[in-house]
């Protein structure tokens, strides 16, 4: 784990972070001097329309973006003089992703798809055996060969929690985790993140569903690039 997390109880943090984009000539805001903070064990909706911010915002914490101007910081340091090696390596250790669209590879096994993240490990007994326990623990331990194909979308995104727990991340950023799914396939998915939450772990979910967000302990809601409102609940 990254080690600076020993130190600090905040994980996120941005300060100020403005982030533009040019489209057609034009500059667009998508974020407007945010500030936002997430401490270590919180469970933490960020919500909004489309075109509200919230994915620009959740690629900036996630660090697969960097801000235009402002402030990213992870357990308390500054990312953005980071080079793309090492914010690459920040993320596989330490940010577990769950996105909408699952992103499991099509042609790959169960097991394999999750042991994605642990592709360069030496200890290979014993990174199997994980993944064969993550996959037990979200119900799936007779899947193991099949393909995304094969699995329903509450399977698949199941076995991209999966995944995203491999290398025992710090945090969770979840996308929409809910998106593609069924009500009752989401509402599981919805409940092992809550268990995860309960066991310590650091969720961030990103939606435009209210019923989704109030799965979550703070609510952040983003309008036009900016906060308009942020409350524990």
């Amino acid at each position: 784990m990254y080690d600076y997390l020993c130190y600090t109880k905040t994980i996120i943090e941005v300060q100020n972070i403005v982030k533009e984009y040019t489209l057609g000539g034009t500059v667009f805001r998508a974020l407007r001097g945010l500030n936002l903070k997430i401490d270590q064990g919180e469970f933490v909706s960020i919500v909004g329309k489309s075109g509200s911010g919230k994915s620009t915002l959740m690629h900036i914490i996630g660090l697969l973006d960097r801000p235009s101007s402002g402030s990213a910081l992870f357990a308390g340091k500054e990312t953005g003089h980071l080079a793309d090696a090492e914010l690459a390596k920040l993320r596989s250790n330490e940010i577990g992703f769950v996105f909408q669209s699952f992103n499991l590879l099509a042609r790959t096994s169960t097991l394999d798809n999750v042991l994605l993240p642990a592709v360069y490990t030496t200890k290979n007994y014993e990174v199997k055996q994980k993944a064969l326990d993550l996959l037990a623990r979200v119900g799936l331990s007779d899947k193991l060969k099949n393909t995304p194909a094969q699995l329903s979308g509450g399977q698949q995104q199941r076995v991209a929690i999966a995944r995203a727990l491999m290398n025992d991340p710090a945090i969770i950023l979840a996308d929409e985790p809910t998106g593609n799914l069924d009500t009752k396939s989401g509402q599981e998915v919805l409940k092992l993140l809550e268990d995860l939450h309960q066991e310590g772990k650091t969720i961030v979910i990103v939606t435009h569903d209210d019923d989704v967000a109030s799965n979550a302990n703070r609510i952040v809601r983003l309008m036009d690039g900016e906060i308009v409102y942020d409350k524990s609940i």
